[in-house]
């Protein structure tokens, strides 16, 4: 996904590939981020070791071992001590975050699933039950309204809810077998519910009403939803993951959806399948997911391999693994990101995690430039790495084809800074391309919309090379927020194939105009999108 740039030419793409899998291989501040243990030593769950953070104070951790003991710490794992026995082998803890003495926990018999849902008032030491299933079938999750947190959910055998703290439940209308929930940390009346296969769906509850609206979402043959979780500063963001298993319980397929408008359309941001060739996503089979609430495009996923960190709101993904015994379970993030916390088969791990902070960077336009002396194709990328390669001439050749600078840039964000977008690039290549190359043969196009990169990267001509940098959009009359500038897109389809570029020159866009080449960008202003302002011009 973070290819430089793939010229068709054999030398090119080694070089390409090569730091390819360097960039990938490096988490956020290597050598120095690891995994630490930090107990409560001795457990031995077959699900990890269930464990609440308070939300009020970081430092204090409840985490069940074995099943009934309740242990408790106050210095972020440095000492424990066991807090209660509990009536039931607990499978989940929930702390209310208005009241965090309030704790609520699913329990049931051992090596079964949760039966009751208990309810602490004292902060752990006594517990007891506040709904007991009525049904032969398990309570698979609870949550807690982060808005209202006297109104919690739960599933079993369909959708409950209690507005009085777990006094009291009432069934919501449903007709589908729920798996996950999520609710909206701003309205207590929004909530998103995946189910399980054969024919797996994502329904979100109408606030004002009981009736649940089935999302436009296609999950493949088999799928159930393994993660739902909503961005904490934008609700309207929502990410889902997904597994498909065989009979024998391998793993065939998985992967993520995002949606940016409340689940009114979706994307495919993760997609790996047994077997694919190149493997080019990871296997995302999340189980659980945690949004940094201080930068959220920052999120982190529980897999069977350990844990996978993205920068770049689920764009892309690295491992995180150091000093982690895994598989793990849980994801827990502190409200500054600054620190990680999960739990596996011996205990909990903590890991200190960089600081994200999104910054204004300088994108850099290329032209390259065959041996006829003319630009036959436009790139730009912020990305140091592959500056520096373009600069020292590793993607030239022999015969004369140079990347140069054509002296414009423009600015951009290296994180969704205030409301920024990432933006998809893609390349493409005309088919049985030699070393010399024409215009239009070969291309690489940009976009922060995500219906448009959801059908690029559908088109097989086109080939997905991941997040360039983030743009913001237009508001709804076409102009750009104070402090930015716009940016123009123009395309041009001439015989050898498709040819963009972007500019904040609007010398350049009319110039380009006159020259038969077509804006995309809004009817009025012809803005595409909004970038940070102080930009070099585009050369015409």
């Amino acid at each position: 996904m973070h290819s430089i740039i793939r010229l068709v030419i054999s030398l090119a793409i080694a070089c390409v590939g090569g730091l390819a899998v360097a960039l990938l291989a490096l988490p956020a501040g290597a050598g120095t981020n690891t995994w630490t243990a930090i107990g409560p030593y001795g457990a031995n769950n077959s699900y990890g070791a269930p464990f609440a953070v308070d939300p009020s104070s970081p430092s204090t951790i409840y985490a069940t071992v074995n099943g009934t003991t309740l242990m408790k710490t106050t210095d972020s794992g440095g000492h424990w001590g066991v807090l209660a026995t509990v009536p039931a082998n607990f499978t989940s803890l929930v702390i209310d975050p208005a009241s965090p003495a309030t704790i609520y926990a699913l329990g049931g018999a051992a090596g079964g699933g949760a039966t009751s849902i208990y309810k602490s008032v004292d902060a752990g030491v006594t517990w007891g039950r506040v709904l007991r299933a009525s049904y032969a079938s398990y309570i698979e999750s609870l949550a807690i309204a982060p808005s209202r947190s006297s109104t919690l959910y739960a599933i079993q055998d369909g959708i409950l809810r209690s507005i009085d703290g777990g006094s009291s439940w009432t069934k919501i209308n449903t007709a589908f077998g729920a798996w996950k929930l999520a609710i909206d940390p701003t309205n207590p009346d929004v909530v998103y519910v995946g189910t399980t296969g054969p024919d797996s769906k994502i329904l979100k509850l109408t606030p004002g009403t009981e009736q649940w609206q089935q999302l436009p979402i296609s999950f493949p043959a088999e799928a159930y939803v393994e993660s739902l979780a909503l961005d904490p500063v934008t609700p309207s963001i929502v990410y889902a993951t997904y597994a498909v298993l065989a009979p024998n319980d391998a793993l065939v397929e998985a992967g993520m959806f995002k949606s940016v408008d409340g689940g009114d359309t979706w994307m495919v941001a993760q997609r790996w399948i047994e077997g694919q060739s190149p493997p080019t996503d990871p296997v995302l089979d999340a189980s659980a997911l945690a949004i940094d609430p201080s930068a959220p495009w920052r999120i982190f996923a529980t897999t069977n391999s350990g844990v996978y960190m993205s920068t770049d709101a689920a764009a892309s993904w690295v491992l995180i693994k150091s000093g982690l015994t895994f598989p793990s379970w849980g994801i827990y993030v502190d409200p500054t990101g600054s620190i990680l916390r999960t739990a596996s088969y011996t205990g909990l791990f903590e890991y200190r995690v960089t600081s994200a902070t999104a910054e204004v960077q300088t994108a850099v336009e290329y032209g390259l430039w065959t041996t006829q002396e003319y630009v036959v194709s436009y790139f730009v990328t912020s990305s140091p790495g592959e500056i520096a390669a373009l600069d020292r001439g590793a993607l030239n050749t022999a015969s004369g084809v140079l990347w140069l600078r054509t002296g414009a840039t423009f600015n951009v964000w290296s994180g969704p800074e205030s409301g920024a977008l990432p933006a998809c690039r893609f390349f493409y290549a005309k088919q049985g391309l030699q070393d010399i190359v024409d215009f239009g043969e070969i291309d690489h196009f940009y976009t922060p919309y995500a219906a448009e990169c959801s059908a690029v990267k559908a088109n097989a001509d086109w080939q997905y090379e991941g997040v360039a940098f983030y743009l913001q959009v237009p508001d709804i009359n076409g102009n750009c927020p104070i402090g930015t500038t716009i940016l123009y897109r123009l395309y041009y389809n001439g015989s050898g194939g498709p040819a963009h570029r972007l500019t904040t020159s609007l010398v350049t866009f009319n110039q380009y105009l006159a020259a038969g080449w077509v804006f995309e960008g809004d009817g009025r202003t012809f803005a595409f999108a909004c970038v940070p302002s102080s930009s070099i011009a585009s050369t015409p």
